[in-house]
């Protein structure tokens, strides 16, 4: 729906278009594969967010993803076979959260997958059962780790529900751990396997967001499922194309998980998250919501030949050996991608919080320089003799902001009267003559000090001592 591929384009866009830019194996398909053929157009406003599909003995039940929070109904529409409604939809009372795809049982009741979670924040998914007279059954779930988005249902026979979640590159599928609860208690999901789905250049789906484009990434997040009438094959879509496995047994997971899939392009799908099996089994027909200038509609394809599961040994052996870039992005996951384009971000930030403390004491120490050298200046044309200081800052605070003239300066500055240096120094001594200190000390004539003591000396002139100490004694 809209505001999820929003979410998803964000990852997308923080990533730096990480999944779709690096150099992913796709399926060879032809050039330009030929889109389906188009049923109808969908004018019922519910369906806006047309995102759950089944074909009836009548034509079509379908849903509309989302809720504003004020749905008070779960409301399954049923269509005509050119697409018009025919009134006789079945309203099951019941507060939705976000309904993403729809499945029928043998007995015509109506499975809606609540399970949308944009944020990754819903503390569990739901499952409403709803009888052709209209009675609901809510039947709750938890994940075993972390909430995550999910759009696709697949009911098998025996009336186990397969979640196949929807993230990026991959779709991890969960199952109730026991039976199902009809108290609407939650029950705890299981990890029963999961598929990876490659890129593939086959056109449709959203183009861009805000001007941002999606290259690949739409052929990669799984936005609906479906399960033949006889169980014998199931169906995962993307945006752009479908994956139909064969079912071993009644195992829908085992079989997505060990088998290989036969991949059909859905090309040219303005946002294709709806999928399901024409009632004998034979064809696709699949559903889109609303885009850039169309309506909803649906069309028609004839799947392509399904592999066998044996057929996916032979295809893992003959596979070449992934590319370091390939493993790290399969095993961070797009959250941990997420996550880490996430944390370059900080850094990034806390470095220009830095650089920008940085350029402002350097300039608040030159300007501070620049004020004092003036001070310095009218003191002398006074006729009043001070050090001579010169700059010396780091940028970080961690040196002496200026530091006064001393006998080791290059400049050759001397004493006007003793030709011999002159030291001052703050916060520490010096050990030269004629230092004027503050908070340290010096053992040697012609000592100023403050705050620490100064052995006596004898001044060249007057023999006399000229060391002066404040709180601090001669000896």
């Amino acid at each position: 729906m809209t505001s999820d591929v929003r979410r998803w384009a964000a990852a997308i866009t923080l990533a730096g278009l990480v999944a779709a830019a690096v150099a992913l194996p796709a399926p060879a398909f032809a050039k330009d594969p030929k889109p389906g053929k188009k049923l109808c157009e969908v004018s019922d406003e519910a369906l806006g967010e047309l995102s759950g599909l089944v074909a009836t003995d009548n034509g079509y039940a379908a849903i509309g993803d989302g809720s504003d929070g004020n749905v008070t109904t779960v409301d399954v529409i049923a269509l005509d076979d050119n697409c018009a409604s025919t009134g006789q939809n079945i309203s099951g009372q019941v507060e939705p959260s976000d309904p993403e795809d729809l499945a029928v049982d043998g007995k015509g009741n109506y499975w809606v997958a609540d399970t949308g979670d944009n944020d990754g924040a819903r503390p569990s998914i739901a499952l409403h059962k709803v009888t052709p007279d209209a009675q609901v059954s809510t039947y709750r779930f938890t994940y075993p780790d972390n909430a995550v988005d999910c759009e696709a249902l697949l009911m098998q026979r025996d009336g186990t529900p397969i979640f196949a979640t929807k993230e990026l590159g991959v779709s991890n599928l969960y199952a109730p751990e026991g039976e199902l609860d009809p108290n609407g208690a939650e029950a705890p999901l299981k990890k029963v396997g999961s598929v990876k789905i490659k890129a593939t250049k086959t056109k449709g789906g959203p183009e861009e967001i805000n001007g941002i484009p999606l290259g690949d990434a739409p052929s990669r997040f799984v936005t609906g499922g479906a399960v033949s009438p006889d169980g014998k094959k199931a169906v995962l879509r993307t945006y752009t194309d479908a994956y139909e496995w064969k079912v071993e047994g009644s195992d829908v997971a085992k079989s997505i998980k060990d088998g290989k899939p036969a991949i059909t392009p859905l090309p040219e799908e303005p946002q294709g998250e709806a999928i399901t099996y024409t009632t004998d089994g034979k064809k696709f027909v699949t559903g889109s919501e609303i885009g850039s200038g169309t309506a909803p509609a649906l069309w028609s394809y004839t799947p392509a030949k399904a592999a066998s599961g044996s057929d996916k040994k032979k295809d893992d052996e003959a596979a070449p050996e992934k590319s370091f870039l390939d493993t790290i992005i399969d095993t961070l996951g797009p959250n941990g991608i997420l996550w880490a384009v996430a944390a370059v971000g900080v850094i990034g930030l806390i470095m220009v919080i830095i650089g920008g403390r940085v350029i402002w004491r350097a300039r608040r120490n030159k300007a501070n320089a620049h004020s004092l050298r003036e001070s310095l200046d009218k003191d002398q044309q006074d006729g009043y003799e001070r050090p001579r200081y010169r700059d010396q800052d780091d940028g970080f605070g961690g040196g002496k902001l200026f530091e006064p003239v001393s006998g080791h300066r290059q400049d050759g500055y001397q004493d006007d009267y003793y030709d011999e240096p002159r030291s001052g120094s703050v916060y520490g001594g010096h050990d030269d003559p004629r230092s004027g200190n503050v908070y340290g000390g010096h053992d040697d004539p012609r000592s100023g000090n403050v705050y620490g003591g100064g052995r006596p000396g004898r001044d060249r002139r007057d023999d006399e001592p000229n060391s002066g100490t404040v709180y601090g004694g001669r000896y």
